[in-house]
């Protein structure tokens, strides 16, 4: 359909739902092969043949987008999802996507800021039976970043103050 389009962030973000919401789906886009109707197919993911830990997702080509690629790959418990188009050969296919993971796997770095139940701060109740209540972290918070921006880094809360009570 001329009129169906999709950003790379739309990709993106379909493949982190499939890989969230259905997991028990998810092992079919690593399969390098299967046989249907006694047809063989393989899968056209160059990743899945050459980068150890890529474990799917979609191959795409149209005339007027070029080759592109939906891949996710896990290294160390870290997974990156990444979406390539406009590539002019089915061989830039496989080798751009690997150059982009693997700089993505060395430059950045997932850190965890807070864990849940953590207090980050205590603040001022205005009208309240205590002068302060604590501020806690109701689930864990990570941040993903480039590993040389973490040395400088630095976490500041803020809230409107005082709080009012009463709180729930």
């Amino acid at each position: 359909d001329p009129d169906h389009r999709m950003t790379a962030h739309d990709l993106a973000t379909l493949a982190l739902r499939t890989i969230k919401d259905f997991p028990e789906f998810y092992g079919y886009f690593n399969e390098r092969e299967y046989t249907h109707n006694g047809i063989r197919q393989t899968n056209r993911n160059p990743l899945l043949y050459d980068y150890p830990s890529a474990d799917g997702l979609k191959t795409g080509h149209t005339q007027e987008a070029g080759y592109g690629l939906t891949a996710s790959a896990v290294q160390d418990g870290r997974r990156l999802i990444l979406v390539v188009n406009g590539l002019a050969t089915r061989k830039s296919r496989a080798s751009e996507p690997a150059r982009i993971l693997d700089w993505g796997f060395r430059e950045f770095g997932t850190y965890s800021l807070f864990k849940a139940g953590d207090v980050v701060e205590t603040a001022p109740v205005w009208l309240g039976k205590a002068a302060t209540v604590p501020l806690i972290i109701d689930r864990d918070v990570q941040l993903t970043m480039k590993r040389k921006s973490r040395q400088g880094m630095k976490v500041i809360v803020r809230y409107n103050s005082p709080v009012s009570a009463p709180m729930t």
